[in-house]
């Protein structure tokens, strides 16, 4: 599970920036 959150760090660093971090944060947390 490690590895889906650090691929999608980077998909969505190019779509949106921080409308996509929100997420990340929650499937990290």
């Amino acid at each position: 599970m490690g590895i889906d959150p650090k691929k999608g760090k980077r998909r969505q660093k190019s779509k949106g920036g921080f409308k996509t971090k929100r997420p990340l944060l929650s499937f990290t947390d």
